[in-house]
């Protein structure tokens, strides 16, 4: 699908290449970008909001200082586009075909478009002729330079589109790249699932080594992720399931409620603000744990080497009512434990002891299961 934009008052010279690509470097006026809409595909950073530091700043320097704007956003826009042509009155057209726009400098686009003024200007390069492969080698070395995190560029080679088909209605609540206005980043989601990792050798899943993974998780664990076919394979049928339950326990008021106390009286944080939403929830490593012992007790690796959940789990609810109470045990076992709420939640002992819990909690919902089976 091609799409075209006007940008008026623009000076570019050019400069074609031997491979015959071309390339237009120029200033072009601040206000030309407002209500201007560019795609930005090739970016592997998306807007990441207005909240964002960095884009208040560009804010206020456009209403302070708007001749300043140029200065402090020196690496200013860089699109890719299929052709750019001069209307002869200062302005030119650019056409955009798919997976062509912006792949860099997102934000100051951004705060061009609403704000952009007379007295305000931005240095804009357009890339034209390169193949996609080049495309995306170019947009990642611009966006390295700002820091990219690894997961945005990961996202952006499709690395994690097995885990978006197979999470199905909670896609949006995932943060795969800079920009996404989820609430639980990408490394989150991998940790919660690979407390359900079963080694296919052995056939079990050694829990205490899962949750050491899981709450280590950083570039280096997605990376081992990414390659691990198995990983995918054993895991890809419950991982909405797991996604599920995960947002049920990180983002349980009931459960931050009941924590909150703690961090006054024992000095023990176990509340964090979530994502664009600035939802309140339980810090990771605590719902790490608790739902590490529904892993241990509610799932099994069947005949075809797939986790799947064992009989009496496999209703959400049912979930969700071992997860309710496995936390008064959590909370009776933390709200005594000395320390920060990060050395508590690695202890090996602790570990353990709410994996006992899970185990005992599991056997009482059974036989309840079964007493209210046999009145039926």
């Amino acid at each position: 699908m091609e799409t075209s934009v006007v940008i008026d008052n623009a000076k570019f010279v050019e400069t074609t290449f031997g491979d015959g690509s071309k390339q237009l470097v120029g200033v072009v006026r601040g206000d030309s970008f407002t209500n201007l809409d560019i795609p930005s595909e090739p970016n592997p950073r998306q807007f990441i909001g207005e909240s964002n530091p960095n884009y208040k700043e560009m804010v206020k320097t456009l209403k302070t200082e708007p001749h300043m704007f140029a200065r402090k956003n020196a690496g200013g826009i860089t699109i890719f586009a299929t052709a750019c042509d001069y209307n002869g009155d200062g302005s030119y057209t650019i056409l955009f075909k798919d997976g062509e726009g912006i792949a860099n400098g997102i934000h100051s686009y951004r705060a061009l478009k609403a704000h952009g003024t007379r007295d305000s200007q931005i240095k804009v390069t357009i890339e034209m002729g390169l193949d996609k492969n080049n495309i995306s080698k170019v947009a990642e070395a611009l966006n390295l330079n700002k820091r990219l995190q690894t997961y945005s560029l990961q996202n952006k080679d499709g690395a994690f589109d097995w885990h978006k088909s197979s999470v199905g209605r909670g896609i949006s609540d995932v943060i795969y790249h800079e920009g996404d206005q989820g609430t639980i980043e990408i490394k989150e989601a991998m940790a919660f699932l690979n407390l359900f990792k079963y080694d296919p050798e052995t056939k079990a899943a050694n829990m205490l080594e899962n949750i050491e993974k899981s709450e280590h998780a950083n570039a280096s664990f997605l990376n081992r992720i990414i390659k691990d076919d198995q990983f995918k394979s054993q895991l890809r049928w419950i991982a909405e399931d797991v996604h599920d339950i995960a947002k049920h326990t990180i983002l349980n008021e009931a459960f931050a409620i009941q924590l909150k106390p703690l961090k006054k009286s024992m000095n023990q944080n176990w509340v964090k603000t979530r994502g664009a939403s600035k939802e309140i929830g339980i810090m990771k490593g605590l719902g790490l744990l608790l739902v590490s012992g529904l892993a241990q007790i509610g799932t099994k690796l069947n005949h075809n080497g797939i986790v799947v959940w064992k009989g009496q789990f496999r209703s959400e609810e049912r979930r969700k009512l071992f997860i309710n109470q496995l936390f008064k045990k959590v909370f009776d076992i933390v709200s005594v434990e000395d320390g920060s709420a990060s050395e508590i939640i690695r202890q090996e002992a602790v570990r353990k002891k709410i994996l006992r819990h899970a185990s005992i909690i599991a056997i009482g919902m059974n036989r309840q299961l079964k007493r209210k089976k046999k009145v039926s």
